[in-house]
């Protein structure tokens, strides 16, 4: 990429460096079938377009009417602040996008349409869209208003390649390093089944009340596993109790990693005081709401609130044994919530669930080393994509934050 401090900058409004764009009926284009993109189709974290619909022109929504280009932007302006920008891909070129987008077709005498793409993705151009969206239900701008945002660019359009060409390359270096993680996601599972199906020491299968296990394995009951706790959230009018350095868990914080130690909230040492505090080492289970059996295994001592039961492990039952049988379990547990707009699992219904266990220390501690090895390759490899997202988003920043420049 050049040397940005020796770059010329121009700018102008958007309206003066795109070609007009067309909308249209579908009926009109003269094709059998149409792809069509929605809103919902276009993903804040990756940036991109990730599915479509394909109609039957005269049975597409009264929406699809907006024609889009191969290398076209399209921008949602329903909610500019969650940031649904794209670049139309090949698949998409000549097909239709919802009303609800503003497409951004560049001249290409005057803006490389990679680097328009980018542009929009610089925190700038959505702050600008926020102070312009009107509605209180359904924020939004205008075409017109899109289209006014000024665009600062490279009067060599050279230097415009260069710069998408290298923020290109970082982007797809995050998309790889989001689908290592997705694939060693997708390993755990599979690996989880395997062993919480068949165990390890090839032994043949019996049939139980809850499924097909290993023949030594045993039925015992969750609170048998250890002290099951349910949280308690102090009193949210003590300002005193909370911003401490207690982690304080809510469903929120659990799922997407094994274990739970940074919080979106915590508590301080008072707060935590008038709490059930639960050790490190303990699982987490999500009990009331729709995300009942989300799982988490505890790296401190932190306090819950009240959607969460805790099982601390007892007896000497292996920690995080524990949490993999729990999960393993996660889809049981919320069959078992009572049925309603907000779904329960009481305590005493979960602590008398049965589960199947290994009745083998060693098989345990096996089946432990096997999920943690790829837990610690899913740490390791969700590092490195944090790495290089917040790479990606800092050279944004520094090429087209405004006061950079």
């Amino acid at each position: 990429m050049p040397n940005t401090d020796t770059i010329k900058w121009e700018t102008a409004p958007l309206r003066n460096v795109c070609l007009p764009t067309q909308n249209m009926k579908p009926e009109k284009l003269g094709k059998p079938k149409i792809k069509y993109v929605d809103v919902s189709a276009v993903s804040k974290d990756t940036l991109s377009i990730n599915g479509w619909e394909e109609y039957v022109p005269s049975e597409a929504p009264g929406r699809a009417r907006k024609v889009v280009r191969l290398d076209d932007t399209i921008v949602a302006t329903i909610r500019p602040g969650l940031r649904r920008i794209a670049a139309v891909p090949k698949e998409l070129d000549d097909e239709f996008v919802s009303t609800a987008f503003c497409v951004l077709r560049a001249d290409p005498n005057k803006l490389v349409p990679l680097f328009l793409y980018y542009w929009c993705l610089g925190s700038s151009f959505t702050e600008q869209l926020i102070s312009k969206e009107k509605g209180a239900s359904y924020p939004a701008v205008t075409d017109s208003e899109v289209l006014e945002e000024v665009v600062r660019f490279p009067r060599d359009v050279k230097i415009q390649q260069g710069i998408a060409s290298t923020l290109s390359l970082l982007q797809s270096s995050v998309e790889n390093a989001d689908k290592q993680v997705a694939t060693l996601r997708e390993l755990k599972a599979a690996t989880l089944a395997k062993v919480m199906r068949e165990g390890l020491r090839g032994e043949r299968l019996k049939e139980t009340e809850i499924g097909e296990v290993p023949e030594s394995w045993s039925l015992t009951l969750i609170g048998g596993l250890g002290e099951v706790i349910t949280g308690t959230t102090p009193s949210t009018s003590r300002s005193d109790y909370y911003g401490g350095n207690t982690p304080f868990v809510a469903p929120g914080d659990l799922g997407a990693n094994k274990h739970v130690g940074v919080t979106a909230k915590t508590l301080t040492r008072s707060g935590a005081e008038v709490s059930r505090r639960i050790s490190a080492g303990s699982t987490l289970v999500v009990c009331i709401g729709a995300t009942i059996g989300k799982v988490g295994l505890t790296t401190c001592e932190v306090v819950t609130n009240q959607q969460i039961n805790a099982v601390v492990p007892g007896n000497g039952f292996d920690s995080e044994f524990l949490y993999y049988l729990l999960l393993w379990n996660s889809n049981r547990i919320k069959d078992q919530s009572s049925p309603g707009p907000l779904p329960i699992l009481n305590k005493s219904v979960f602590e008398n669930m049965k589960i199947l266990v290994p009745t083998s220390a060693k098989e345990i501690k096996d089946i432990t080393g096997i999920l943690s090895e790829i837990d610690r390759s899913i740490d390791s490899a969700l590092a490195l994509a944090n790495r290089k997202s917040e790479l990606f988003s800092s050279t944004l920043s520094n090429l087209f934050d405004m006061e950079t420049i």
